[in-house]
């Protein structure tokens, strides 16, 4: 797992943290609709204020539906 440091540059430092995000509930406005959850190395849950903790830094990324990786574009034959 990768974690990053405050200047966004991401160093791997063996087994972190898993942080994941979810577009399922719209009545999360203050979200823009994304659940977050962060689990530690052994799997237990971090009670975290989401707002603050996760989307604070997502919140720049509103024309991108606050998602800062992008889809590939795969072109595959058609059989």
């Amino acid at each position: 797992m990768y974690k990053v440091e405050q200047d966004g540059e991401l160093y791997n430092e063996g087994s972190g943290a898993v942080y994941t995000m979810m577009k399922k509930d719209p009545a999360a406005e203050e979200t823009g609709g994304w659940l977050f959850a962060s689990f530690t190395p052994d799997g237990k849950p971090v009670e975290q204020d989401v707002k603050t903790g996760c989307f604070s830094c997502h919140q720049p990324l509103k024309d991108r539906d606050h998602v800062f990786s992008s889809p590939l574009n795969l072109s595959l034959p058609l059989p």
